[in-house]
């Protein structure tokens, strides 16, 4: 038995006649120095990670991905699993019996802006039409939860910074120069179960020169400014209706 050259088949001869008598195709060419034997009864040729019947060619078992590296790997917590990623493929490997003992497809929607040590949970984010929708996606709870940010009517959003624990998003809103905020914008806070919990903006925020923005923990956000001797931005005003030139709509 031997590996031809090409696509490397795997070509049986003859001890007597010397002939060629059997052609098998593996899944995927050696990579070199693979593995290339009969076993012990002769009755198998071993190849790599496939398993071929000797007689017939039949392919009796194997691994068809092999060749194909993991994306991510890391011991689980108890270090009694490892856990791979392959593409779209999450597996938990049992380590005293080396076989697999959990097996998931994983399929998101967007942009990954987190992910959880073991790469069972994943936050993502996507630009839809209606808004930006935040996915926190478990694939070994097979369970999905959606928010969805609407774009606001009078500019865009700027950022949107999760809570640690992934239920609540700070939402900061671009700057637009016909709004009444302006030079100053407006944040939201948003929960993935009870939606818009907060909206703040103009002068119930801090003064807009080099703001900052985050969380000190999932339950309290912060927003700083370096100005703290003058005001910059105008006093917010409620129930006015205003026109694109950034008047009143009465005035226009």
């Amino acid at each position: 038995v031997r590996r031809a050259s090409g696509t490397q088949p795997v070509e049986v001869y003859g001890l007597d006649s010397c002939a060629l008598e059997q052609i098998i195709y593996p899944t995927e060419p050696d990579p070199g120095g693979g593995l290339l034997a009969y076993n012990a009864t002769g009755n198998v040729i071993l190849a790599d990670f496939e398993r071929f019947d000797a007689a017939t060619g039949e392919r009796l078992a194997g691994v068809p991905t092999y060749t194909t590296p993991f994306d991510y790997y890391v011991f689980s917590a108890d270090n009694r699993s490892l856990i791979t990623l392959r593409g779209g493929e999450w597996l938990r490997w049992d380590i005293e019996t080396g076989r697999i003992a959990e097996r998931k497809s994983i399929a998101l929607h967007g942009e990954v802006l987190a992910v959880t040590p073991d790469q069972s949970r994943y936050l993502t984010r996507a630009d839809d039409v209606g808004g930006i929708t935040l996915e926190i996606v478990d694939i070994r709870a097979d369970q999905r939860r959606a928010l969805t940010i609407p774009y606001p009517t009078d500019g865009s959003i700027e950022q949107i910074i999760p809570s640690d624990d992934w239920e609540n998003a700070l939402v900061v809103y671009g700057l637009n120069p016909t709004s009444q905020h302006y030079p100053g914008n407006a944040i939201a806070v948003y929960n993935f179960d009870r939606g818009q919990l907060i909206y703040a903006a103009g002068d119930d925020l801090p003064q807009p020169e080099d703001r900052a923005y985050g969380w000190l923990d999932a339950r309290t956000v912060y927003i700083s400014s370096f100005n703290t001797e003058y005001r910059s931005q105008p006093e917010r005003i409620y129930g006015i209706e205003y026109h694109t030139s950034g008047l009143p709509a009465c005035l226009v």
